[in-house]
């Protein structure tokens, strides 16, 4: 008797990822590999890992591969590592991690950069320019939308854009935010119930690391109420009017 195979299962994730970027840490000039990343990633990588530790940070592996600025959030677990990526995110705001007063840092203080890596069986896609872990609002979103309808996801520009067909969302490759409907292709498909888990399990990454944030900032200062604003707004997963 014949039997229908069942579909194949892909693994759907929405990895969480900050990027650091070398040139905002390195404090001498370095000349970058004279090549594109993907033809030198070890090249690329070595020139990231050396910039870093101008700064005094030994990063976690990057991500998803050798020659990417990004790391997963999951992966920001040591105190060192954290408070380093504070003082960094205030210094490029050019404040002062010890001085701002709470107006300030509500006002001044910006989310990390980076945003959310979404894999589906061997496709991905990676945040581009201007991604943020307050990107996340749009994956969210996103989760919910019931249109055949082409929604942009803003992950940064170029963008992607999603459409939900039955049980599946359709995803697009990188597409310039002013495309026409009729001009947006399909490049993988997710279902929907796998995207709506992955977008739930990207929240509490995000919401892990804003505790730990919280707990490096109290060993250090006993300003409470201050310390959780830092920690909320470094990893703000919303717009800031939208974020409770």
């Amino acid at each position: 008797m014949f039997v229908k195979p069942e579909p194949e299962i892909q693994l759907t994730r929405l990895v969480p990822v900050i990027e650091l970027s070398p040139w905002d840490y390195q404090t001498a000039q370095r000349p970058a590999p004279e090549g594109s990343v993907e033809d030198l990633p070890h090249e690329w990588h070595r020139f990231w890992q050396v910039s870093l530790q101008d700064a005094g940070i030994t990063a976690p592996a990057p991500y998803p591969n050798a020659g990417s600025f990004f790391i997963k959030v999951e992966d920001i677990t040591e105190p060192s590592l954290i408070n380093n990526l504070v003082r960094r995110a205030f210094e490029s705001e050019g404040l002062s991690l010890q001085y701002a007063d709470i107006d300030t840092i509500d006002e001044m203080l910006a989310p990390f950069s980076g945003g959310y890596v979404l894999e589906a069986g061997g496709s991905s896609v990676a945040p581009q320019c201007c991604g943020g872990l307050a990107d996340f609002s749009h994956w969210r979103d996103f989760a919910r939308w019931t249109s055949e309808d082409w929604c942009m996801i803003w992950i940064g520009h170029p963008c992607i854009y999603g459409r939900r067909i039955g049980d599946s969302f359709e995803i697009s490759p990188l597409t310039d935010e002013m495309a026409k409907p009729e001009d947006i292709k399909t490049a993988f498909a997710v279902s929907v119930r796998s995207l709506q888990s992955a977008v739930l399990d990207a929240e509490t990454i995000v919401l892990d690391l804003r505790k730990r944030i919280i707990a490096a900032l109290d060993s250090q200062s006993g300003d409470s109420r201050r310390n959780k604003l830092i920690a909320k707004t470094l990893t703000r997963t919303a717009n800031h009017e939208d974020d409770e």
